[in-house]
């Protein structure tokens, strides 16, 4: 395999462990900020080099996976970092729990295929085993933040009224 193949790998494997690192620990710490902003940097670059490795087989449809990837890491960064809507946290939520999610689908389908060349069937059912466990988690954990943040909200209307 080639050095960037060998990267791809090296910063896709932080990418989920970082991520999984992020969720897990308190929201708001000098911790998560760091873990992040790491798992970020690894999440960019495991897109980045994805383009960069492309196997003898050609492009495949994890290529196009790692642009809505990238387009998920800069949506969330830019809610983090401008906070124009009073929604910037759910915001953020989704787009970085997606784009982590995006990551551990993207490795849960490419295992198969590095055991048996073409078996493309189990690469689906890989990835689609992962959303379908990782979209409820993200959506039940997102609807508690939305309706903590709304009730937030109308509690501090309350009080300025």
């Amino acid at each position: 395999m080639s050095l960037v193949g060998n990267i791809h790998i090296a910063v896709a494997i932080y990418s989920v462990i970082a991520g999984a690192l992020v969720l897990r620990n308190q929201k708001g710490t000098v911790l998560h900020t760091w873990l992040g902003r790491s798992f970020v940097a690894s999440m960019l670059a495991t897109d980045i080099t994805a383009f960069l490795f492309i196997p003898s087989s050609g492009i495949s449809w994890f290529h196009p996976l790692a642009v809505f990837n990238f387009a998920y890491i800069v949506l969330g960064l830019w809610h983090a970092y401008f906070r124009r809507s009073n929604q910037w946290l759910v915001y953020h939520y989704y787009f970085f729990s997606y784009a982590f999610l995006g990551v551990v689908a993207a490795a849960a389908g490419r295992v198969p295929l590095l055991f048996i060349d073409g078996i493309m069937h189990a690469a689906l059912i890989a990835i689609a085993v992962v959303f379908g466990i990782g979209v409820p988690l993200v959506e039940r954990t997102g609807k508690v933040l939305r309706l903590r943040h709304a009730h937030a909200a109308a509690s501090s209307t309350h009080r300025a009224a």
